[in-house]
């Protein structure tokens, strides 16, 4: 019987229930991510009303279409996935934040304070085929095949319909075997989210259970259900008290109401509480058979008009004629639908006080009713109706309908969730949900751009993703003016070369800095022509551009020449000094050469099979030694008296020299005076070296020359240009020079597994700087590839929009992260370049301003958008952060200088910044 408990199996992503024979009912689930229409425009419901219209109309050959919409509190999964990755971090200060959030979180749950929204649709069809009486086996092995092929491939095609029903607005993920099973588990279990703290890894504990050859009854049911006759309605069931409401008349009016009434189910869906679902079953029915049906019906109304004279039986008639006349013309789809509310609660007096705010919610829906039954047989039947994908026979409380008003009591809602399984970052959403950020999707950087006004928290924003996202990434570059990441750069440490725990420092660019960065210094990795490239246009900016372009192009000749001659007589003085190192350079030098000739592309340079080499040392150390020992006493005595060896090792060598073994800045000018070509201009090369004297130790310009006290290879490399003096042009464009170089150079050569990102803290800024828009560009067009997530902050959209890096950051951008917006213009503008829905480009006008908040709801509210999606994805979150994290956030210029001072009496920067922000 089709109203007793049913049972089925999972088969290849479609649940079964019976045989494949006639009567069996087949289903499969889709899960649906839904925009939020509850502060939608009119013209965003109206859309939403057409596209369940839409959907209705497209499966009417169906048996069923079930909708089961259900709220909880229950983000546990994501939560303690969050925090086993958190375990794995070993930076402090990550860790911290990380741990606030998820213990935040915890006990927001704990609490029933979280709220979570979903939406499932499972389509059922039901075979309709007789199995021949006289059949061979293999024949009807053949015929099932068939038959279940066609199965797979009509709801391959439903899939489609669906998606092009919602259109981008709305995601899709269909069920696989595994999912339908863990959607039935929490079904028919709802103590479930109760007991997952203490389990741990829930997906483990999932596959553990898993069974694909068990029936649902045998691995999910937990316990018969038990009846209190005492009590006026429900049943008892896995440690709670069930309760079911069908809705026994339609709301009076639906499409008709404006604004559209697809916001009518809110009243039901939007309910203060948590542990209740609404399933809606939709059973097409035969249109030629309802015509009929409603014909004798109008006959009859018609003549009973013709005896009475009764107006209520003529305007019975004209209903029924309008209604003949939608159906014929197929305006109109009829089904009979059954609307069920299931309630658990712990307690009966909790789970009464659900029961009547779900009535008064039902009530206020134009007149809707509800029916409660009295008897628990009665209560069970209907919760069987409820089970996913299963079409009863149980159909007292089922009501005729159709799609244009039936589409408006679709529990159409669900909560923005955005990457949760795969969360590196987690925030409020705006209706008590969880959504998670994330900056790598299957491998591939994720670029993307923070757009907010000045005071909308972007700063505070912007700590608290680095923060949060710091435990994936190896590497961190932060260039900006204004200091806004000082304090976050004093989270990193590193160990030095002498084993001692060093703390990061801002490489403050300025002219009279005390910190350096040598030029020379190619921070343990191989010299290459990159390398050189870069000193060469540096040195070329210090001694200033010419306008003739021959006379530049002989300057830059000239000091190649002596760069390339001041790194041979370097290494050479060296490999006297150091005999063992210079055999480890030679050895090293022929396994990078080898390897590249038997290993790599005929193209690749030393520096990939260099950076190569390495990963294969760190990840594989078996396969490297295996490598390293086949090179022979005789091949390393061939390499090192080939040319090409010699030059090899020479610019491996520079890989194992320390800080101070690298030539110097000051060298260059020296060497050219005194180690002058006969054939070079005595004059031009002099005046070449005068013009370099003041960007050495003797010069305005410190920063380039002497031993390296900066170490730009570690996990954070924080440049701050916003104390070059604005007349400085040449010192800001050298700057420039050097990020792009050196710090480029970085991204590229380190593991490719590894994961980097380069921030650029208000990118419109590097505009006024030569060579600033050029690396913003080649950032985003051509970092992806070596595994490196760019990002950058714009706050002057206007400026920006004209900017000539409008285009590459919007282009290749796939992460935007809007904040309140003033300007329409703007606002447009940023739609255009994004592509954003025009219900969120509203909301951006209306986010509150942290400043004008209360204390105790201090937050900032952002517009999370993936266009690249499939399809788009978009929400709202909240930024709610610990009194730490406004600490190191603070941007402003008086502010940091305090910070500073304050932290200096801490030898831990992070044990300082947990004890000062507690005084503030």
């Amino acid at each position: 019987m089709h109203s007793q408990m049913p049972n089925g199996y999972y088969c290849e992503d479609l649940i079964v229930y019976g045989g494949l024979n006639r009567g069996c009912q087949v289903t499969q689930g889709f899960e649906i991510f839904t925009p939020d229409l509850r502060h939608a425009s009119n013209a965003a419901r109206v859309d939403a009303h057409n596209a369940l219209m839409q959907l209705l109309s497209a499966t009417s050959d169906l048996k069923q279409i079930q909708f089961r919409w259900k709220v909880d509190s229950d983000y546990s999964e994501a939560l303690l996935r969050y925090q086993q990755e958190t375990d794995k971090a070993e930076n402090v200060w990550s860790k911290t934040c990380r741990n606030e959030r998820f213990y935040r979180y915890m006990d927001r749950m704990r609490r029933r304070e979280l709220r979570r929204e979903r939406l499932h649709i499972f389509l059922t069809t039901e075979i309709k085929t007789t199995e021949p009486i006289f059949i061979s086996r293999e024949n009807l092995r053949t015929k099932y095949h068939k038959e279940w092929l066609r199965l797979k491939n009509s709801y391959r095609e439903y899939g489609h319909v669906i998606q092009t029903a919602f259109g981008s607005d709305t995601r899709i993920k269909p069920l696989g075997d595994f999912e339908h099973f863990i959607y039935y588990h929490q079904f028919l279990n709802p103590s479930l989210p109760d007991r997952w703290e203490a389990v741990g890894d829930q997906t483990k504990t999932y596959e553990q259970l898993w069974d694909p050859e068990a029936s649902i009854q045998e691995l999910s049911y937990p316990s018969d259900n038990v009846s209190d006759g005492s009590r006026p309605h429900g049943f008892y069931a896995d440690g709670y008290y069930h309760a079911l409401l069908a809705i026994k008349r339609w709301p009076h009016r639906t499409s008709n109401s404006n604004p559209p009434a697809i916001g009518l189910i809110h009243h039901l869906t939007g309910l203060p509480m948590l542990d209740y679902a609404v399933t809606l079953n939709a059973r097409p029915l035969p249109i030629r058979a309802e015509i009929n049906k409603s014909e004798k019906q109008l006959k009859r109304n018609t003549g009973d008009y013709a005896d009475s004279a009764r107006h209520e039986l003529l305007t019975s008639a004209r209903k029924m004629e309008r209604k003949i006349e939608r159906l014929s013309q197929g305006y109109t789809f009829p089904f009979e639908s059954l609307m069920t509310i299931n309630v658990w609660a712990k307690s009966y007096e909790e789970l009464d006080q659900k029961l009547n705010a779900i009535k008064n919610a039902v009530n206020s829906m134009n007149g809707a009713q509800t029916y409660e039954p009295a008897l628990a047989a009665t209560t069970k039947k209907l919760w069987y109706q409820t089970w996913p994908g299963w079409a009863g026979t149980y159909t007292n409380y089922s009501l005729y309908s159709e799609n244009n008003y039936l589409a408006d009591l679709i529990p159409f809602s669900s909560s923005f969730t955005g990457f949760l399984d795969t969360a590196e970052a987690l925030y409020d959403g705006t209706n008590g949900n969880l959504v998670g950020v994330c900056t790598f999707r299957e491998g591939t950087p994720q670029h993307g751009v923070l757009l907010g006004m000045s005071g909308a928290g972007k700063s505070v924003f912007m700590e608290d993703l680095l923060s949060q996202t710091e435990p994936y990434y190896g590497y961190t570059v932060i260039i900006e003016e204004g200091n806004s990441h000082g304090v976050y750069a004093k989270t990193f440490s590193y160990k030095d070369r002498r084993g001692e725990l060093q703390w990061c420092k801002t490489i403050n660019i300025k002219p009279d800095s005390n910190l350096t960065v040598n030029l020379f210094d190619t921070q343990g990795a191989p010299l290459n022509p990159g390398h050189a490239a870069i000193l060469v246009a540096l040195t070329a900016r210090m001694i200033g551009e010419s306008r003739d372009e021959d006379v530049q192009q002989h300057r830059e000749a000239l000091l190649t020449h002596y760069i390339h001659q001041l790194y041979r007589d370097t290494y050479e003085s060296w490999a006297q000094d150091n005999p063992s190192k210079a055999l480890e350079a030679l050895k090293l030098a022929c396994a990078v050469d080898l390897y590249r000739r038997e290993r790599m592309e005929e193209a690749s340079g030393l520096l990939e099979a260099y950076a190569d080499l390495r990963d294969l040392r760190h990840t594989q150390e078996d396969q490297y030694q295996e490598f390293i020992g086949k090179i022979t006493e005789e091949q390393l005595t061939r390499f090192s008296k080939s040319n090409d060896g010699e030059r090899t090792t020479m610019e491996v060598a520079y890989s194992l020299f320390e800080p101070y073994d690298y030539p110097q800045l000051s060298a260059l000018p020296s060497l050219m005076r005194h180690g002058r070509l006969a054939s070079h201009d005595k004059d031009k090369v002099h005046q070449m070296a005068d013009m370099l004297v003041p960007w050495t130790v003797q010069g305005n310009y410190r920063l380039f020359d002497g031993v390296s006290n900066v170490v730009l290879t570690e996990k954070m490399a924080h440049f701050e240009l916003g104390n070059i003096p604005p007349d400085a042009v040449n010192l800001k464009a050298a700057a420039y020079l050097l990020i792009n170089g050196f710090v480029r150079q970085n991204l590229i050569t380190r593991p490719r597994h590894e994961r980097k990102r380069l921030i650029f803290e208000e990118a419109a800024r590097t505009l006024g700087a030569k060579g600033g828009p050029q690396i913003v560009e080649e950032s985003y067009t051509g970092l992806r590839k070596f595994g490196v997530w760019v990002f950058a902050i714009v706050q002057q959209y206007a400026l920006f929009e004209r900017s000539p890096i409008r285009a590459p950051v919007m282009n290749n951008s796939k992460n935007f992260f809007i904040m309140r917006q003033m300007d329409v213009k703007d606002v447009a503008n940023i739609a255009k370049d994004s592509q954003l829905p025009e219900t969120s480009q509203r909301a951006v006008m209306d986010f509150p301003l942290p400043e004008y908040l209360p204390a105790h709801d201090k937050h900032s509210t952002v517009c999370y958008y993936v266009p690249s999606a499939h399809p788009p994805l978009c929400g709202n979150v909240k930024n709610y952060v610990s009194p730490e994290m406004v600490y190191v956030s603070s941007s402003n210029g008086e502010i940091y200088d305090k910070r500073m001072k304050q932290l200096a009496k801490h030898p831990n920067p992070i044990e300082g910044i947990l004890h000062e922000s507690k005084r503030t």
